[in-house]
C-alpha cells in the first residue's frame, strides 16, 4: 500500500511542479482546455490518465471522472497533493 501512496504523490507533484516552473506559452499549452475534453485542462487529462493507469495496476478500480472529481475538489488547499492521494486510495 505504501508504494502505492508514494508512486501517486510523486506522480502528483512532478504535475504540479511542472505547472509551477513554466510562464508563457508553454503553461498556456499545459492548461487550455482538452479538445476532446474541454471542462479539464490538457495537463489534468495526461495526469488523469497516468494515475488511472497507476491504481489499475494495483487492482484499484476508480473511473476517470472520480479521479478528476478528488483532484479538483483539493484544489487551493494546504497539502492537497496528499489530500488527494488518501481521498483516491480509499475509494
Amino acid at each position: 500500500m505504501k508504494n502505492i501512496q508514494i508512486q501517486l504523490l510523486t506522480t502528483i507533484n512532478e504535475a504540479t511542479s511542472n505547472i509551477n516552473s513554466l510562464k508563457g506559452n508553454e503553461l498556456y499549452q499545459l492548461i487550455e482546455p482538452h479538445p476532446d475534453f474541454p471542462h479539464c485542462e490538457r495537463f489534468l487529462v495526461k495526469l488523469v490518465n497516468t494515475l488511472k493507469y497507476e491504481l489499475d495496476e494495483h487492482n484499484f478500480k476508480i473511473t476517470k471522472n472520480k479521479i478528476i472529481s478528488i483532484y479538483k475538489k483539493h484544489e487551493g488547499k494546504e497539502n492537497a497533493n496528499e489530500l488527494r492521494v488518501k481521498d483516491l486510495l480509499n475509494v
